[in-house]
């Protein structure tokens, strides 16, 4: 109806469409992205209000102008391109939810039958018949500053960065896992990965690597930074483990670590700080090994019990050590300018014990 030649980009679903066949559209033109397009030719915005939706842009440098008659016919595919992009956009939504709800489902454990994992993942197209690794990305500290902010014009800034987030880090990851499928939950989101990388080195490494480009991404462009976890399935494949069992392995630490508050002052008073803490420091090591090598459920929940055993008495040691140096006034003015050898070889002790937990 415009008899030009046009290209009309819509920014919600990132995509261009053309009048004529892409083939014949100039490599010039292919080669640049919006911005610079938009700084050389004709354009029309289209839009509602504030938001923009997209761009309608005549491909020939020699427009410089719209007739009245475009102006009539551009209105009309304004309201027209409106109604289609929020139409499209009120399906997708629809159809998100159902995706979150989906995969929440599948991380919390709530779905009891494969045939309704099957079901439900048809649905939507996804295969789950190879392993999965789950990839959480969170935005630190989001809730946080949404809650506090009373303006609605600020918070509806802050969804905006939200989203931009996640578009971001979708775009990164599925430039090393084309076929991820994700959610995305109020502050986070969450990526089934199905790698195609058999080693586990090798896949720890693309993974490590995507998550370092992530991190960075997001710090060089927004105010926010991102805690990235990946959750492998070797837990689930080893010993069968279901959502509950996993937890309460990493609960196992702290149900130790809880119990043994008493027990450790009473031990620091009656061995003294450095024998408990060495005693501890054996006992972690133990649990550890136990951990590593263990071939059945009740053994990996012991391992972790011993860790949380050892290493819940330096804390209470340390300070131990400290309320006897410091005891007297006459020393507290120059001890307090620095750390003694003792204190450093506590700390050490206390190093070399987490070093062994992490690894």
């Amino acid at each position: 109806m415009l008899n030009k030649d046009i290209l009309y980009y819509d920014l919600h679903f990132q995509k261009a469409y053309y009048s004529k066949n892409p083939v014949d559209i100039s490599k010039e033109i292919m080669s640049l992205e919006l911005k610079d397009i938009l700084e050389t030719h004709l354009y029309y915005t289209i839009g509602l209000n504030k938001e923009i939706y997209g761009y309608i842009i005549c491909l020939n440098k020699k427009d410089t102008d719209f007739s009245s008659d475009d102006y009539n016919i551009l209105t009309h595919a304004n309201t027209a391109l409106i109604l289609d992009v929020q139409k499209k956009i009120s399906s997708m939504q629809i159809e998100d939810r159902h995706k979150n709800e989906f995969v929440l489902d599948l991380i919390m454990n709530n779905i009891k039958y494969e045939e309704e994992v099957k079901n439900r993942s048809n649905i939507f197209g996804w295969d789950f018949t190879n392993d999965i690794c789950v990839m959480v990305v969170d935005i630190d500290n989001f809730k946080e500053k949404y809650l506090k902010l009373e303006n609605k014009n600020v918070n509806d800034n802050l969804e905006d960065i939200r989203e931009r987030i996640f578009k971001y880090t979708t775009y990164i990851l599925k430039a090393y896992f084309n076929d991820a499928i994700y959610a995305t939950f109020s502050d986070s989101i969450v990526f089934l990965l199905q790698p195609d990388i058999k080693n586990i080195k090798m896949l720890g490494g693309q993974l490590q690597k995507t998550g370092d480009e992530i991190r960075d991404a997001i710090l060089k462009n927004f105010e926010f930074t991102v805690m990235v976890g990946v959750i492998t399935d070797d837990l689930v494949k080893a010993f069968g483990m279901n959502a509950t069992q996993i937890a309460n392995l990493g609960a196992m630490y702290f149900y130790a670590y809880t119990i043994m508050q008493i027990p450790s002052g009473i031990l620091a008073d009656y061995l003294g700080p450095k024998k408990t803490v060495v005693t501890g420091c054996i006992v972690a090591f133990i649990g550890s090994g136990i951990f590593s090598f263990a071939v059945n459920i009740p053994m990996a929940y012991i391992g972790r019990l011993l860790v949380g055993l050892g290493v819940s008495v330096v804390f209470l040691c340390l300070l131990k050590i400290q309320s006897k140096r410091y005891c007297s006034t006459n020393r507290m003015a120059t001890e307090l300018s620095g750390i003694s050898a003792e204190d450093n070889l506590m700390i050490f002790i206390f190093c070399v014990n987490s070093y062994i937990l992490l690894s």
